[in-house]
């Protein structure tokens, strides 16, 4: 009987299926019942950012301001409840590749965490979705370049 990886709260598994001119894929959490599927790395941080949001974990260390009529977020005093199974969010896998992230905080306004390789022989620290952005495409990149 094979381990069962244990994926903590503010882990994501990033699917990259298509990486060209721009990459697509899925994203699993645990925080989430189902996949955030996005076309564009933009498109995946906003979209997470949001879910982040609604679920109130990682928590947000600032509001960000809108003009928007927008419903207030959910504030937590406790750890919101898994919707996803370890066990399947370890069976993802991206066609490209697949990226394990770790939401250490969410401060100034952005992230702060761990990018790695799910068997964890390369891990990355960043401290801004810039620098996040930027580590995955390296990734990507030298992948397509390597075949």
């Amino acid at each position: 009987m094979s381990k069962v990886k244990i994926f903590s709260m503010n882990t994501a598994r990033i699917c990259i299926d298509q990486h060209q001119e721009t990459s697509s894929g899925r994203v699993y959490s645990k925080l989430w019942p189902t996949p955030l599927i996005f076309s564009g790395l933009g498109e995946m941080l906003l979209g997470m950012d949001q879910l982040f949001d609604k679920c109130g974990y990682p928590q947000a260390f600032n509001e960000s301001r809108s003009f928007l009529d927008h419903p207030k977020r959910m504030r937590h005093l406790k750890m919101p409840e898994p919707q996803l199974k370890d066990e399947e969010m370890g069976r993802q896998r991206g066609k490209c590749h697949t990226f394990d992230l770790v939401i250490q905080s969410r401060r100034m306004s952005g992230w702060q965490g761990i990018l790695m390789d799910p068997d964890r022989t390369r891990i990355v620290h960043f401290d801004s979705e810039m620098e996040l952005l930027n580590n995955m495409c390296e990734i990507l990149d030298a992948k397509l370049l390597t075949g």
